[in-house]
């Protein structure tokens, strides 16, 4: 009998997951089912030097081709502070895993609080904070204060 690794068990039904996730959100509909609506609007957090946690680093072209199709916004820290509201997403993707910025933190859970969608590659979301420091990124210890709020 061979045996299952556990990891690639979990990668597997966690991209599973997401296509069911993904099948049955209507924010999630593919661009050519939804030809006479609007395309869906979808920001990536994203930031070249971010830390992830619990997940898989994914370059930027992979997430733009995985997305093709959609209204696809590439947002930074300050970004997601300052415009997340105006740009009025149907979801918002983290592909940092656990990891998320700590400094944007009120403006997602307004977001968020607002009845709108999150997408967190790997992890559990909002468990890692990050902050800046010295012109790098430092995770802090992972909590639960945040992703119990």
């Amino acid at each position: 009998m061979k045996k299952i690794n556990r990891r690639d068990f979990m990668k597997t039904a966690g991209s599973l997951a997401l296509i069911g996730v993904a099948q049955s959100n209507s924010a999630f509909t593919s661009p050519r089912q939804v030809s006479e609506q609007r395309k869906r609007r979808v920001v990536v957090f994203f930031e070249p030097s971010f830390p992830t946690e619990d997940g898989m680093s994914i370059e930027k072209q992979t997430l733009q081709q995985a997305m093709e199709g959609w209204d696809v916004l590439f947002m930074s820290v300050d970004e997601l502070k300052t415009q997340l509201k105006m740009s009025e997403p149907d979801v918002i993707v983290n592909p940092y895993g656990s990891a998320f910025p700590k400094e944007a933190f009120n403006s997602l859970s307004t977001y968020l609080k607002a009845g709108g969608n999150w997408v967190n590659l790997g992890g559990v979301p909002f468990s890692v904070p990050v902050v800046r420091k010295n012109g790098g990124w430092r995770k802090e210890v992972r909590q639960t204060a945040y992703h119990k709020k």
